[in-house]
């Protein structure tokens, strides 16, 4: 089992930062061993909940000019081996993510965004145990949102599974966000095959002329018929630090160790 992180975006919409978004500052950590508390990044609640789920191992894909991002995660206490890889001008999370498909084989991985911040803790537990019961090639973890037009909402079918990705379309009345996820070699070799030689019929699957999104390619393994299982964080929270207002609200819920708010 194995973390993949994608953190090679260039985070447009925080011009200005003195750092990388994904070790901002939003909290504080208070060591094993007493001491006094220090600053925690945003990416740090990502990893403490990886930990969480008994994974102890880990990919982070950069690109060049993040090397703050090693720099500050090595000489932390968190119990989680990481190795760090470098992609130049990617053009899509998918893409980023795919570069570690060399190094991945015959693992399972568990998905997590550096910038995103969410409860319960153990969500990748939860997600793990149901991707061991069902044997799915892919699970999700599904978080209640307000901000349909800004995330990839998910359609359920009567069994729970998903039977559809609506991806920042206005107007949705759909209730959850995928934002974490669990998937077997089986779509990590997917995902390979589809960046590598994607059919010109799908190429509306591409992105419609705009960025290719992970969940384009969520989408197109359901179309050809993938089992795609979530677990559904009813009561979860979830705030994605991505805008100077959300990681300044980031920065006042976490002060204290308190939980995001959606």
């Amino acid at each position: 089992m194995v973390a993949l992180i994608p953190a090679a975006g260039r985070a447009t919409r925080l011009r200005g930062l003195s750092c990388s978004k994904e070790i901002y500052p939003v909290g504080t950590s208070r060591p094993k061993e007493g001491g006094p508390p220090r600053p925690k990044a945003v990416c740090e609640y990502l990893l403490e909940a990886l930990v969480t789920a008994g994974i102890h191992r880990g990919f982070v894909v950069l690109r060049p000019g993040k090397e703050d991002i090693p720099a500050h995660l090595d000489g932390l206490d968190l119990d989680i081996e990481i190795t760090y890889l470098t992609i130049e001008d990617s053009p899509s999370v998918a893409h980023t993510l795919d570069h570690a498909h060399p190094l991945l084989a015959g693992m399972r991985v568990a998905l997590g965004f550096p910038d995103i911040v969410f409860q319960p803790q153990d969500a990748f537990r939860q997600i793990l145990e149901r991707q061991q019961t069902t044997r799915a090639p892919l699970v999700l973890g599904l978080f209640p949102t307000d901000q349909g037009p800004r995330s990839d909402m998910v359609e359920l079918d009567n069994g729970g599974r998903a039977r559809r990705i609506v991806i920042k379309q206005p107007g949705t009345d759909l209730r959850f966000m995928w934002s974490i996820a669990v998937w077997t070699p089986r779509f990590t070799d997917y995902l390979h095959r589809f960046l590598e030689s994607p059919p010109p019929t799908r190429e509306d699957k591409r992105g419609l002329g705009r960025e290719l999104f992970i969940g384009d390619v969520v989408q197109t393994a359901i179309e050809d018929g993938f089992e795609v299982e979530t677990v559904v964080f009813d009561q979860g929270q979830i705030l994605d630090v991505g805008t100077p207002e959300s990681l300044r609200l980031a920065a006042s819920l976490l002060a204290d160790r308190s939980h995001p708010q959606r």
